[in-house]
């Protein structure tokens, strides 16, 4: 009986949590001061893969940012060299283009990460996909003057032209206010997003060198960003978010697309999730609020296990179902206020009744996660969108 009670208490703890931040975010909220604002510079790196051509827009966003001090890498593995030539003569860029397939989004930017020297304070990593905002590098440097050696960008939607595109943001909206903004809002850190992200270059060189990420033959790294945020975090250093710098993420447009890459995120929570513990050597509330973070588990596996529960508790232990419908309750409740605080768009809130869709596939993706321990499942890109069409509908 009571490993039953131990398991209702997690559930509800869990679908509780996000809400129980934003408590804390209501009676305590960081005070942030310029400490040196100077001019650092950045090197900003693009990973594409395959499809190069998609990258242009980004090159075109970073080449017109209002904050100057950067140098732009292109690295094109499995690219046509002929589309690289094109970008390489067209902007004034660097290009990477290893003879041997890098395969890996960690080789692509450690190639650039050893030709820097000591004029470089920090790295700025970009998917292909990105595109940023003419003053996203401005707000990242604010927020580095500030002391933090990490800062993430807020990542949002570039695209909404689909169903399953809406509901793909719909995440991304809930997990940057209750995962980035709330934690490092109330003295934690932010999660890492994967791009939109800037690093001190001593800090992403130490990381680098962790035998996590070392590339082995018919191995593939698994969310880097994970590995790399628990790094960051266990120096007892906090990852900072930045709303102000934005990034534009593609979303998914189909349902073949979601699968793939929700298989790859579901694997990469099951990897990495254990991870927390290692943050529990030390205790500051930076780290153990982070390690909650890293439990935390994929929402749709937490929907699932809840009505489960409520199902066989309605059989066996009618009590003990009012506490998971609670708890089922407040997490709806909190859903939708988060979506408010992050100014979602009304596309975005009235695609929720889309969500058991969402769910079946990522029921799917979780019957072939073990295929992204070997596939390197890269989702395919089919936006062409620019900076400016974007700042004419989204000032």
């Amino acid at each position: 009986m009571l490993l039953i009670y131990l398991i209702h208490v997690l559930v509800i703890f869990f679908l509780s949590f996000h809400a129980l931040g934003w408590v804390i975010y209501f009676f305590r909220n960081r005070k942030l001061k310029t400490l040196d604002f100077k001019k650092r510079k950045y090197a900003s790196i693009i990973t594409a893969y395959k499809q190069v051509e998609i990258a242009e827009p980004l090159i075109e966003s970073l080449v017109r940012q209002s904050y100057g001090n950067q140098t732009i890498y292109l690295v094109a593995d499995r690219c046509d060299p002929y589309k690289v030539e094109q970008l390489a003569s067209k902007y004034p860029i660097k290009v990477i283009q290893p003879a041997s397939p890098f395969d890996s989004k960690v080789k692509s930017i450690k190639a650039v990460v050893e030709l820097l020297d000591k004029s470089f304070n920090a790295v700025v990593i970009f998917d292909p996909d990105n595109l940023a905002h003419p003053d996203f590098l401005y707000r990242i440097n604010e927020s580095m003057s500030m002391g933090f050696e990490a800062v993430q960008g807020q990542r949002t939607a570039k695209n909404l032209e689909t169903q399953i595109a809406c509901l793909d943001a719909l995440g991304e909206f809930y997990y940057n206010v209750n995962t980035r903004l709330i934690p490092f809002q109330i003295g934690s850190s932010a999660t890492i997003a994967g791009s939109g992200m800037a690093i001190d270059l001593n800090l992403y060189k130490e990381y680098l060198q962790l035998e996590d990420v070392t590339e082995r033959p018919g191995k593939v790294v698994i969310a880097e960003d994970k590995i790399l945020q628990t790094f960051i975090v266990k120096q007892n250093k906090t990852i900072a978010y930045a709303p102000q710098a934005v990034v534009y993420d593609e979303k998914i447009g189909t349902a073949v697309q979601l699968q793939r890459q929700r298989t790859r995120w579901i694997n990469t929570w099951f990897k990495h999730a254990g991870e927390g513990t290692q943050l529990l050597t030390q205790f500051s509330f930076n780290r153990v609020w982070f390690a909650l973070l890293t439990f935390y588990p994929p929402m749709f596996l937490q929907w699932l296990t809840a009505f489960a529960i409520i199902v066989v508790d309605l059989v066996f232990f009618p009590l003990l179902s009012l506490g998971i419908i609670a708890g089922l309750t407040l997490f709806a409740a909190h859903f939708i206020h988060s979506l408010s605080i992050g100014n979602a768009p009304k596309k975005v809130i009235h695609s929720i009744v889309g969500l058991p869709l969402f769910v079946t596939k990522q029921i799917a993706s979780l019957l072939q996660m073990k295929k992204s321990n070997k596939d390197f499942m890269v989702t395919e890109h089919t936006q062409n969108i620019r900076i400016q069409d974007l700042l004419i509908s989204k000032p």
